[in-house]
């Protein structure tokens, strides 16, 4: 007879066969996600976070790190990058800036401005949202999505509203 696996199991053996799981909280004050990069059965610590002067803003990354730079390239400088087309219909984090406006970044380089939080992206945007809908912050957020899955790890965050 085979083991029996729970369904935690079995999505846990799913998710470690990606390359990852990013989880991005924004509850109207911080923007925090997680640290956790996965490449196959190995994670590191990977930064998402970035400055984004120029817009007086903050960037939490998702997605493959050598398109995530591309993004961030054209956040800090206005230049064009080119995004693959099969990339581009693809979530690449919030943008959040000083007045709290926050935005989704698209692959097609385009910024789309959300009127309400709560708000996350991600993988691990589904347990996030629900936290915060719950009650929890967007620290919170993170660790609870971390508690629920072994693929987030840690948190870095930025209180950008008092």
């Amino acid at each position: 007879t085979l083991p029996a696996a729970s369904a935690a199991d079995v999505v846990r053996r799913q998710r470690r066969s990606d390359d990852g799981m990013t989880t991005i909280a924004w509850d109207g004050k911080t923007l925090a996600v997680d640290r956790a990069s996965w490449q196959g059965h190995l994670c590191s610590d990977a930064q998402k976070l970035y400055r984004i002067d120029r817009l007086q803003a903050w960037y939490a990354a998702a997605g493959d790190e050598a398109l995530v730079q591309r993004v961030i390239r054209w956040l800090r400088t206005g230049t064009s990058e080119s995004i693959p087309e099969k990339e581009q219909e693809h979530s690449f984090g919030l943008l959040v800036n000083e007045r709290g406006e926050v935005f989704r970044v698209s692959g097609y380089l385009e910024l789309a401005k959300i009127e309400k939080a709560p708000v996350s992206d991600g993988a691990g945007a589904p347990i996030a949202i629900g936290a915060m809908l719950a009650g929890a912050d967007a620290i919170q957020a993170i660790a609870i999505a971390e508690r629920c899955s072994d693929v987030a790890r840690d948190c870095n965050f930025i209180r950008i509203m008092k």
